[in-house]
């Protein structure tokens, strides 16, 4: 039999879609040849939804009587193209086709979207394509029906190829998998083919004497632990608490990274901890908590009775100890406003009663510049203020003077608090707290690595200034930790020449 020539199939198109059920004859021609790719397109073409029923039953009738796999081809090709309808996928059903091209057939089926047992008998063949082998990892795959659950999971351990146990892992590591998936991992004893990611799988699985033992560094899981998506994270930091697994403590406080030490990690290594009673842990790394996380670590301690060897760390636990009832009772009503300090209060009363109240605005507004003193700079705003000229150019350049105090002042008055925060000096720390605090969530975010020197000399200068230390809320064991650990430092002034009468030194920093 002659093959359809391209022109001559247009045509017959042409008189299909013009002529409808008058070109019988057209649809005749076309029976006769519908082993040939084209005309079996055409055919399948009938099969629309909007088709005439006595169109579509007569190509339908045809198309059943195909037998060259290159024609199948072409009625699956025009179904993944939206050019036939689902009584073409029906048909192709019904008659067990299958495309020639494994690539093909797998759209076929994803765009089928059905988990049923024809389903897992048509991927079985192909379970170790790892396309394939993701689909019957699916959840689906449990939601149906108890065949086709068990179907999956027999075919998923038919699976041989690298990639396509890769896929059935990443797919679990991904909570795309269900128990069933995770169980032929652990019977088959498959193992992925990158280290990092079957690190993360036996860290999330809990299985951490397999993991430590080949990276108990954590060299190698810690880079993808933190690209890793954040519900991957908490099923790991869950495995850890649920494990109490104190072992993993490295993961989260990295050496030189643990001031990046995220406020999930850190609730995730403190519950660990408590649930293991790994005190020590705990009051070794008070120096990266944020203070929600060491208040729960010190009234958990506390519970315990447990006091450290360490006289340093003994007399830090009775100062947080003494805090944290303070903390437990709650902060008292009210705003928990962070007033200004008295001194800048008088500073700024000067400018409106001493000698600058007599200075013109465009006089006092110059004065508004890095190389004024903080104490001038505040007295001028606030005869500017007096007079009524404190316009929001001016408030706003206040807010990025290279002074932290002229800019804590110019918030107050309205500057931007971002734009102040991002000054680059040693007061910029206490920024990150608002003169005014509008949430005191962040008064309990702060961690004592955060802060310089100078940052604490401002903590402590607010602090002192408050009504009701139960305003500054973790703040205060900020403070606390802080002043414990600096009152230690030593400052050397540059070419000092020090001496040490010691056996040996550590240095930190």
């Amino acid at each position: 039999m002659k093959a359809i020539a391209q022109t001559t199939v247009t045509r017959w198109a042409a008189h299909l879609a013009a002529g409808g059920l008058r070109r019988w004859w057209v649809l005749g021609t076309l029976t006769r040849h519908r082993d040939q790719p084209a005309a079996a397109r055409l055919l399948a073409h009938c099969l629309l939804k909007n088709a005439p029923p006595s169109l579509s039953e007569r190509a339908g009738k045809a198309l059943r009587g195909i037998t060259t796999q290159p024609a199948v081809d072409a009625v699956i090709d025009c179904w993944l193209e939206d050019k036939a309808g689902e009584t073409a996928r029906q048909l192709i059903e019904e008659r067990g086709w299958r495309h020639s091209a494994a690539a093909r057939w797998l759209e076929f089926l994803t765009k089928r979207n059905r988990f049923d047992e024809y389903f897992v008998a048509q991927l079985t063949p192909l379970v170790n394509n790892p396309a394939a082998a993701r689909m019957l990892a699916h959840p689906e795959a449990v939601k149906a029906s108890s065949n086709a659950a068990t179907a999956a999971a027999a075919a998923l351990g038919q699976i041989f190829a690298p990639k396509a146990v890769d896929a059935v892992i990443e797919c679990w590591l991904e909570d795309k998998a269900g128990e069933t998936v995770q169980q032929v991992i652990e019977e088959r004893g498959w193992r992925h083919s990158q280290e990092a990611r079957w690190f993360l799988y036996l860290a999330a699985r809990g299985r951490f004497d397999e993991y430590l033992a080949e990276d108990y560094e954590f060299q190698t899981l810690r880079p993808e632990f933190l690209a890793a998506p954040p519900a991957l994270k908490a099923r790991i930091r869950e495995a850890v608490v649920k494990a109490g697994e104190v072992r993993m403590n490295g993961l989260f406080l990295a050496e030189k990274r643990a001031a990046e030490l995220t406020v999930a990690d850190a609730e995730a290594l403190v519950r660990a901890n408590i649930r293991n009673h790994n005190w020590q842990a705990l009051i070794g790394n008070l120096w990266w908590l944020p203070a929600r996380q060491t208040l729960d670590a010190v009234q958990a301690i506390i519970a315990a009775q447990w006091k450290p060897d360490d006289a340093d760390q003994a007399a830090l636990l009775t100062r947080l100890g003494e805090l944290a009832p303070l903390l437990a009772e709650g902060a008292p009503e009210g705003s928990g406003i962070l007033p200004l300090n008295p001194v800048y209060q008088k500073w700024l009363a000067g400018g409106k009663t001493g000698p600058l109240a007599q200075k013109s605005a465009a006089e006092l507004k110059a004065m508004i510049e890095d190389e004024t003193d903080p104490p001038d700079q505040i007295a001028a705003l606030g005869a500017l203020r007096k007079q009524g000229q404190l316009d929001a150019a001016t408030v706003a350049k206040a807010g990025l003077s290279e002074h932290w105090m002229v800019r804590w002042v110019a918030v107050h008055f309205g500057a931007d608090l971002t734009q102040a925060m991002q000054v680059n000096d040693a007061g910029i720390e206490w920024f990150r707290r608002p003169g005014t605090i509008k949430d005191a969530e962040v008064l309990w975010t702060a961690r004592p690595c955060e802060v310089t020197r100078d940052g604490l000399e401002a903590l402590r200068e607010h602090l002192a200034r408050l009504p009701d230390p139960r305003a500054a809320g973790g703040l205060l064991l900020v403070e606390a930790i802080c002043s414990h650990y600096t009152a230690h430092d030593i400052e050397v002034e540059e070419g000092t020449r020090v001496l040490v009468a010691e056996d040996s030194f550590e240095l930190e920093g």
